[in-house]
């Protein structure tokens, strides 16, 4: 290549990169936008019963047979940020008393979960739910008429659901047509869905998904403020005056050590390939409080600051939530929240000692390895564990069935050394 070419290409490339950089700090919010005037691969989303195109700056599916067609694409969306997915849908070619007939928004989650936000022709909106292994069968936001809906055949309404507080805000055209219950999701991915028990033909068009800033419903978890007039259950700092009645663990035995000096408990774990957890003796006193106000409707959290020291900290360490034995069980099952260099996961052991991955090891940039790191494992009454490292929410995981804290601890693996500070369980 020329010199003169290599000038010529380094401009075309500094040009591209300036009209990049223009657009993202023109709209910063901007996640995704498809106008569809390139074909993308959308194409390749079509299947024998469904057909996918893009032509004249319109995305057409024509159905002839199965139960649903969907596409998506990758999206970037911070877990704890308010969000908005959009987009223009017309239904061109359907029969009338085809009950099924319905298109719009695919969103689809970190574990397999997905929603369905859709309308149908005659202006009927419904939201469905994939917890990633079934349908569930209360619906989010049931059949509900549209008031700003526009009728007809080709004729064009905006689809939009926008994430605030929990709550999924549905609108056609603009105009409110409700809200859903509490779920805490973030997409990864934004597509569209078709469904129809007949032939049906539909376009759409500028398929659009923006951040809003901060979803308040975090706010306070990510600063880990308590809520006004909730109930501490454990606050620790570990500062004891001389001679004070320790609450936690402390020995010296086979598998494991404790101690609690300088302003922090000290846990090390003795042995390869053997896990240990304590709690504290307050925990009691926690529990009883849980059981005086039917704490099993409400919502909880658990955080400490949790440092490595020494030995091998690949096993993993963190926090923990103890559960309720019953008599069919051998041991009592608890969730800990374990980090491990630049790492998390969360298991949930049962009853029966079995381990259940509830997330896998899952690469983050919020936490520092071999630092100290505020780990927050919270319970939702909706069912729902988020997980915070270091104050940056990672994502929301299903609690088990019928699993309910009875006490917060700490979590230990491998031979290693770690301190907890700043140790807090409370309701939220």
């Amino acid at each position: 290549m020329t010199s003169s070419l290599r000038l010529l290409a380094r401009a075309l490339a500094s040009a591209a990169l300036l009209l990049c950089t223009s657009a993202q700090a023109a709209d910063p919010s901007l996640r995704f936008n498809d106008n569809f005037s390139t074909p993308g691969n959308w194409a390749d989303f079509s299947k024998p019963h469904s057909t996918l195109a893009v032509s004249d700056g319109l995305l057409t599916v024509t159905r002839t047979a199965g139960s649903y067609t969907t596409a998506d694409q990758p999206v970037n969306v911070r877990p704890a940020a308010r969000w908005r997915a959009t987009v223009d849908l017309r239904f061109t070619d359907y029969a009338g008393d085809d009950k099924k007939a319905r298109g719009g928004i695919n969103l689809g989650g970190p574990l397999g979960d997905g929603f369905y936000v859709m309308l149908d022709p005659e202006g009927d909106v419904t939201v469905l739910y994939y917890d990633g292994d079934k349908w569930v069968d209360n619906d989010p936001l049931p059949y509900t008429r549209a008031t700003g809906f526009k009728p007809g055949k080709n004729v064009p309404n905006t689809l939009s659901i926008e994430r605030e507080s929990g709550f999924f805000r549905i609108y056609v055209n603009g105009v409110h047509v409700g809200r859903t219950r509490i779920i805490d999701f973030t997409p990864r991915k934004v597509g569209i869905v078709l469904t129809s028990s007949t032939a049906l033909t539909a376009s759409f068009d500028n398929l659009r998904l923006d951040e809003l800033g901060i979803d308040s419903r975090f706010s306070r978890l990510i600063n880990n403020d308590g809520t006004p007039g909730a109930t501490n259950l454990l606050i620790d700092n570990f500062d004891r005056k001389r001679g004070a009645k320790e609450s936690w663990w402390i020995g010296d035995v086979e598998g494991k050590r404790a101690e609690v000096r300088d302003g922090r408990y000290f846990l090390t774990g003795k042995k390869d390939n053997q896990s240990s957890w304590v709690t504290s003796d307050a925990a009691a006193e926690a529990r009883s409080k849980l059981d005086s106000y039917g704490f099993e409707y409400a919502s909880y959290q658990i955080s400490a600051v949790i440092a490595w020291q020494a030995g091998d900290d690949e096993p993993g360490s963190g926090i923990l939530a103890a559960g309720t034995k019953t008599d069919k069980d051998e041991y009592t099952p608890y969730i800990v929240l374990q980090v491990s260099g630049k790492y998390f996961r969360v298991v949930y052991s049962d009853g029966a000692g079995t381990d259940h991955k509830l997330v896998g090891w899952t690469e983050t940039p919020s936490l520092t390895p071999k630092g100290a790191n505020r780990l927050n494992l919270t319970e939702l009454a909706d069912g729902r564990l988020l997980v915070f490292l270091n104050s940056d929410y990672q994502m929301a995981v299903k609690t088990p069935d019928y699993f309910r804290m009875t006490a917060p601890g700490v979590f230990i693996s491998g031979q290693q050394t770690i301190s907890v500070d700043e140790f807090y369980a409370r309701e939220i």
